[in-house]
């Protein structure tokens, strides 16, 4: 009998997927995280999500601001 192992592709860590139960520190952290090693972030929600996306996106350009990273 054979065992199919599935082999999921990782997403890119400069995108981060948004829906109505993602944690917005841990986020925003991954965001800043990502603005730090690449040049861009890519942030995609759906539906419910799209009002805790753009919390997200807001809350980390006031990080980016503070912190100085660009």
């Amino acid at each position: 009998m054979l065992d199919k192992v599935k082999d999921t592709p990782k997403n890119p860590e400069n995108l981060i997927l948004v829906s109505v139960k993602t944690d917005v520190v841990n986020a925003v952290d991954r965001a800043v995280d990502a603005i730090k090693k690449h040049e861009s972030v890519t942030l995609s929600g759906l539906n419910s999500g799209i009002s805790k996306l753009i919390l997200i996106a807001e809350i980390t350009k006031l990080k980016i601001d503070s912190k100085s990273l660009l």
